[in-house]
């Protein structure tokens, strides 16, 4: 190690022993915590630089380790997860020179570094994006944008979906004391509907527990509400019917990247709180009577579908009274005619009276094509 920073060891020794918390103002318990969080972000940076050096010259193969983020483990005694992370942004620091003078200059935190790094590997030219998004937005929102990045810098992401999905499982387990435990791997469109469904659950166990005036963590009220939903799917009636609800999904989506076909940079196609999904996939969802799409114009939302592609019964029957042959100009097919959209529902067209006629099979498959 560099002599300097076995200096720079001693005298922080020196200072810790000779703090006292105890006896600190309350300004200068605040500027301390941040003056250590400063320092706290250089250091990171300085190793997360030196660990990418370690994996790049190989000098975690003691003969022991098999690989740099098992030796990263076991010299830090950091848990798996947290080595990884640290060999990854250690490694695409090197290419990085922007990031990596952010992230020793105490300017961005190490877990903003880590999603810089993260959309920039998959995008150079979106670094100086990312890097400006740190400085003004949460941890959060900066993950979320750069899951943005990486959605659209990656032309397979549809089959990432897939693959997902050939690898879901559910799997439960009996733990030491007696805790039944679960653990699933499903795709975003999948986990978001099984996560708006547990949401509505655990709303309903909480408003019931706040009028008991009991309280407990929003965690324990999910793992109330997947009870709860469980409960209603077993006790469904005898025709199949659920008397629970239907998980809602809320895509948001540019209007300009469904008639393109594409998503392009700057705008969007995602589910809120899950992050990025193809294009396709949004559109297969259109279908779907779980689907709520948001069409975004210039960041603003222009229009909602808060209805389902369901047809209801009564608006069904409407329908049918008012297009007693296929509404095609010139065609009197009276028999066999099919309900349409005349907005597909993809691009945000409402199952109301308005949108919705009746055609014949044939224009309806002309249309459709």
């Amino acid at each position: 190690m560099d002599q300097r920073l076995y200096d720079a060891e001693a005298l922080i020794d020196a200072v810790i022993a000779s703090t006292d918390v105890a006896c600190m103002s309350t300004s200068a318990l605040r500027d301390q915590v941040q003056g250590l969080d400063r320092l706290e972000r250089k250091i990171a940076g300085l190793q997360a630089l030196t660990v990418g050096e370690v994996a790049r010259k190989d000098a975690w193969d003691d003969g022991v380790s098999k690989s740099p983020e098992a030796w990263v483990a076991k010299t830090t005694g950091a848990g798996w997860g947290e080595a990884c992370r640290t060999v990854a942004l250690g490694t695409r620091l090197a290419k990085l020179p922007d990031t990596a003078k952010a992230l020793t200059s105490g300017r961005i935190s190490e877990a903003q570094a880590v999603q810089v790094a993260t959309g920039a590997a998959a995008d150079p030219h979106a670094e100086a994006h990312l890097l400006r998004t740190a400085q003004w937005t949460s941890v959060k929102e900066l993950t979320a944008e750069s899951k943005r990045v990486v959605a659209r810098a990656t032309d397979h992401t549809q089959d990432e979906q897939d693959r997902v999905h050939r690898t879901r499982f559910v799997r439960f387990g009996v733990q030491h004391d007696g805790a039944w435990t679960m653990e699933a791997r499903l795709t975003k469109v999948a986990g978001a509907k099984v996560q708006e469904a547990l949401e509505h659950y655990a709303k309903v166990e909480f408003e019931a527990a706040r009028g008991n005036g009991t309280w407990v963590t929003h965690s324990a009220y999910l793992a109330d509400g997947l009870v709860a939903m469980s409960e209603t799917a077993r006790n469904g009636s005898a025709t199949g019917e659920r008397s629970g609800p239907l998980a809602l999904v809320e895509v948001r989506v540019d209007h300009a990247a469904l008639v393109r076909g594409s998503v392009a940079e700057g705008e969007v196609c995602e589910i809120e709180g899950i992050g990025p999904i193809p294009l396709a996939e949004a559109e297969r969802l259109a279908s779907d009577s779980v689907l709520r799409l948001l069409l975004i114009k210039g960041g603003v939302v222009q229009k909602i579908s808060n209805t389902t592609r369901t047809i209801p019964p009564r608006l069904k029957q409407a329908i049918i009274d008012r297009d007693r042959t296929c509404v095609v100009p010139g065609c009197d097919v009276s028999w066999n005619l099919e309900i349409d959209h005349r907005v597909p529902f993809a691009q945000g067209g409402l199952t109301d009276e308005e949108n919705l006629a009746r055609l014949c099979h044939e224009h309806h498959r002309q249309k459709t094509a």
